[in-house]
């Protein structure tokens, strides 16, 4: 038994701190069950995170997330200074379900491995500050100023990082897009 538990990959979990009001602080957590990674020309990583579950309300519907990240730069060990603080990678968060559609946007501090043997990916979201970037439906966005932060595992497949990428371009189109779509 405990050499099965040594060999599974580690949980992708993440944080979100939800920071409604003063005095008022949301932690929820969330563990992806699907991850994948690819690596540009320029050797900056995407990597996309994603979880659907069946909704409460709604047993019938899914709730889809999908976490986007992507490095922007990244730092070389003893030769750049690594720190929670840097920006060095953008993050997209989308959440949709029936009426529901949000994403939300920001910058942090992602760190990544690649291991040689394996060809698999590690890392941490050390912190990422997200804001609201689009809502579709009425009320109060989920989050008004959130932080993100979560480790993950992700195997290399190129094929469904753009399949995500796509995915997010159908629930999100353009604003103008979906305001002059026929109804």
């Amino acid at each position: 038994m405990l050499v099965c538990a040594g060999c599974s990959a580690p949980a992708t979990t993440f944080e979100i701190v939800n920071y409604r009001e003063p005095g008022r602080v949301e932690r929820l957590h969330e563990v992806f069950d699907e991850a994948f990674y690819d690596v540009d020309e320029g050797g900056n990583v995407d990597i996309i995170l994603r979880r659907e579950t069946a909704d409460r309300n709604d047993p019938s519907a899914k709730i889809v997330q999908i976490v986007h990240l992507k490095t922007f730069w990244r730092s070389i060990a003893g030769r750049t200074v690594a720190h929670r603080t840097q920006l060095n990678g953008t993050v997209h968060y989308c959440i949709w379900s029936g009426e529901l559609v949000a994403t939300f946007e920001g910058v942090g501090s992602l760190f990544c491995d690649i291991d040689k043997r394996s060809n698999d990916l590690s890392g941490a979201l050390e912190l990422a500050r997200l804001k609201p970037a689009r809502q579709d439906t009425q009320g109060e966005p989920l989050f008004e100023r959130a932080e993100l932060s979560g480790t993950f595992s992700a195997k290399r497949d190129s094929r469904r990082v753009v399949g995500a990428i796509n995915e997010i371009a159908r629930a999100f189109p353009p604003v103008a897009a979906a305001r002059d779509a026929p109804k």
